[in-house]
């Protein structure tokens, strides 16, 4: 056959050639677009997100107002002179941040609206870092990062086994004080007592569920003082009726006084775990009697 023959087919040719990626699918994954995704609002539709706002400047670390106007060349309104943006032509060309079905996809040639997005305490991070100086808003919203998310989305994947295998085999003694520390009920929807194997599966199917506050608390020293607490208050061996804002071992020693507005059990918990010789005392007789 010759070698330029219509019947050869080269292996480039056996390749099927390459399909053009939607206009959506391609803005997702561009590497250079900063995406950002609402924290708190499933929303369809559009949400606008006004940052006019005070933020804090990252060079000098002080508040500084910041502000979103067509054509400026800056986000800061010190550096946005009426003489150059009149009242008249702000008020037509404020911007905003647009999320359309929760997703806000800001490409490179949009670096301050990134900027914007980056410092407006809407951002999830920063108030984050902020704390109680951040405000309340009506929305927030994170930025997108592949690489954290599937990490983030691993380490809970691995909690809710690692949790679901302690689950299944900590000891019943050790089980009963958690389980009635997460407020796993102890009887079923019919009020019926539920048997060591069906508060086992209750336990377990807690850990599946909120494997990050199951593995925090488990086997934690608040567990135990709080399980021996309510058993010494159920027993009768805590009387806190004898004396109003008191509580009382039932033979008569005094244990502490009870803080108005405090949930009495809530408190003695913390009381025993709090040091101090009287505080010592009263945890060492829990152990003794219930523990």
């Amino acid at each position: 056959m010759a070698k330029n023959s219509p019947d050869t087919i080269s292996s480039t040719t056996l390749q099927a050639p390459a399909q053009p990626k939607s206009p959506a699918f391609a803005a997702i994954t561009t590497p250079q677009n900063r995406i950002f995704k609402l924290a708190n609002d499933k929303r369809r539709g559009k949400v606008i997100i006004d940052v006019e706002e005070d933020v804090i400047d990252p060079v000098s670390g002080q508040p500084r107002r910041m502000r979103l106007l067509r054509g400026a060349k800056s986000v800061w309104m010190d550096e946005q002179p009426p003489t150059v943006y009149p009242e008249s032509y702000v008020k037509k060309n404020i911007l905003n941040l647009e999320f359309e079905n929760g997703t806000m996809i800001l490409p490179p040639n949009e670096p301050l609206k990134i900027q914007a997005a980056t410092l407006t305490n809407s951002n999830t991070n920063v108030r984050k870092e902020l704390g109680v100086m951040a405000k309340h808003r009506r929305f927030y919203f994170y930025e997108w990062n592949p690489v954290e998310q599937n990490k983030k989305a691993i380490q809970e994947e691995n909690d809710v086994i690692k949790a679901m295998q302690l689950a299944m085999t900590t000891p019943i003694e050790e089980v009963i004080p958690h389980a009635q520390y997460l407020n796993i009920q102890f009887v079923d929807e019919m009020g019926v007592p539920m048997d060591e194997q069906a508060l086992r599966m209750a336990y377990t199917r807690f850990a599946k569920n909120n494997a990050a506050k199951f593995l925090m608390s488990a086997q934690s020293p608040t567990v135990k003082i709080a399980h021996m607490v309510k058993k010494a208050i159920e027993g009768g061996l805590i009387d806190l009726g004898k004396q109003v804002g008191t509580a009382y071992w039932t033979d008569g020693g005094f244990i502490t006084t009870l803080p108005q507005g405090r949930k009495e059990t809530d408190y003695l918990i913390e009381f025993a775990m709090t040091h101090g010789d009287a505080n010592t005392a009263f945890a060492n007789q829990l152990r003794e009697l219930v523990g």
